[in-house]
């Protein structure tokens, strides 16, 4: 069973780039990765890493009034406990606002096919292209196990969630054969929700930025660096905007509306 702890960054319903990443580790790296991040946690006097509470003065982490190069001094020590530990990343990006729109088409094309449709809420995009990015690597690295999805348990769409993953279980036999598990959990006790953090974080903040993604120098591309050679994470990651109309609304299409 690979366990897999995800979390988004962005509100759905609000924000015009939204994004979803996390992590996937054996267990004895996840137990070693807990370890370590309670310590620096103990260290740094801190009750969890939020990225939104710390990178906002106005937030309410003891680190939301650090100095800048201190708050990037201190998650670098987290970002290398990842580096450590972590097997490999995934993170699906999403022009939302854009997205609003073409759903709109897709509702057209869903009646073409007969389909009776809800609002596809991006969200529940998000979390069905990150499901096939996540078997996709499995079946090329030739692994058979059963994943184990673990969300942040959030009021605003846990249960939507759930919902939607049940019923995209029901159509399509390569989720229904591979995801075994679907957990929603308390961020502040499973450490690995708050590395899923991180990384949903800096991926929105870079994704957001098209072709340049990764390529700048700044807090985020830095902290994602490997200071260790030895520490390289592969990461598989894609992006959802304006310039993949035809692209994105057959992939719409494909996870919202067929039977697999």
């Amino acid at each position: 069973m690979a366990m897999i702890f995800l979390d988004e960054s962005g509100h759905f319903s609000e924000s015009d780039f939204v994004c979803m990443a996390g992590y996937v580790a054996s267990d004895a790296n996840w137990d070693g990765l807990c370890k370590e991040w309670k310590s620096l946690l103990v260290k740094h006097g801190i009750p969890g890493v939020h990225m939104r509470e710390i990178m906002s003065p106005k937030g309410k982490s003891p680190a939301a009034s650090w100095r800048d190069e201190d708050k990037v001094r201190m998650l670098r020590e987290f970002i290398l406990v990842i580096r450590k530990y972590i097997h490999t990343g995934f993170g699906v990006g999403l022009e939302a606002r854009y997205y609003r729109e073409l759903v709109k088409a897709a509702a057209e094309e869903a009646r073409k096919h007969g389909v009776k449709t809800k609002p596809f809420h991006s969200q529940l995009f998000c979390v069905a292209r990150m499901c096939r990015l996540i078997m996709t690597y499995f079946k090329e690295i030739g692994s058979e196990e059963q994943l184990s999805l673990i969300f942040d348990d959030s009021p605003e769409y846990s249960m939507k969630c759930y919902s939607f993953v049940s019923k995209l279980k029901q159509r399509q036999s390569d989720v229904r054969r591979t995801v075994s598990s679907l957990t929603f959990a308390d961020d502040s006790v499973f450490y690995p929700l708050q590395a899923a953090d991180i990384l949903a974080y800096a991926t929105c903040n870079e994704l957001k930025k098209g072709a340049r993604a990764w390529s700048d120098t700044n807090m985020f591309t830095d902290l994602f660096r490997a200071e260790d050679p030895a520490y390289g994470l592969p990461y598989r990651s894609e992006l959802w905007s304006e310039a993949d109309t035809e692209t994105l609304l057959a992939a719409i299409v494909e996870e919202m509306m067929s039977p697999g």
